[in-house]
């Protein structure tokens, strides 16, 4: 939200010299919320622009009056409804103006920019598995037999223990999937590699 100002001078010979200036004004969350739900700014109907953003810009409108300085000034303003992301009611909340502290419901304001959510708004995904790296490593018993350890080999710079045990996780229809240890959004599928060259006599 911000006030648009315009003035204009009209001099003796009746030239007239405008000028115009923008004043940002800070929206707290309660005023952000009434203009979410009424698609009004200060009483005037917002414009639809697409993509979930709406807005009232306009410059005011000024007659000019010999000798004299004619100004006016209107209040604009913009809104878009963002996406934001959290893994868990309480964790951190990935927004367009940075990373914030959770919570079921709240605010934040930077840089005269205001974002509301609200739990009841909230869309659950399921989750969903992501290639993030492949390689070649070398397996390791450990002395728990439910522990295993592997290591990156030649230029492949990875050092994980994980448990044994196979599991099934998100949209995955397979139970092949292995849990990295100490990192509770990490998984392994391991391959065994076979070197077909060899012969034994």
């Amino acid at each position: 939200m911000w006030l648009e100002k315009k003035h204009i001078y009209t001099d003796f010979w009746d030239w007239q010299t405008p000028s115009q200036s923008r004043v940002p004004i800070e929206v707290n969350a309660h005023e952000c919320e009434k203009m979410r739900d009424s698609r009004l700014c200060h009483g005037k109907n917002m414009d639809y622009l697409g993509n979930n953003k709406w807005s009232f810009e306009r410059i005011p409108n000024v007659q000019g009056s010999w000798l004299h300085v004619t100004a006016d000034q209107l209040i604009n303003c913009r809104s878009e409804e963002v996406t934001l992301e959290t893994e868990c009611a309480n964790c951190t909340i990935s927004s367009p103006i940075g990373d914030r502290p959770g919570g079921i419901n709240g605010s934040v304001s930077h840089n005269l920019v205001t974002i509301v959510w609200k739990a009841s708004l909230r869309e659950v995904q399921q989750c969903k598995l992501r290639l993030v790296e492949t390689g070649i490593a070398q397996r390791y018993l450990t002395n728990n037999s439910e522990i295993e350890r592997i290591r990156g080999v030649e230029q492949q710079q990875f050092d994980f223990g994980y448990n044994t045990t196979n599991k099934k996780y998100c949209n995955s229809s397979e139970k092949s999937y292995k849990q990295v240890i100490g990192m509770d959004k990490v998984i392994l599928r391991l391959h065994s590699l076979t070197d077909t060259n060899c012969s034994s006599e």
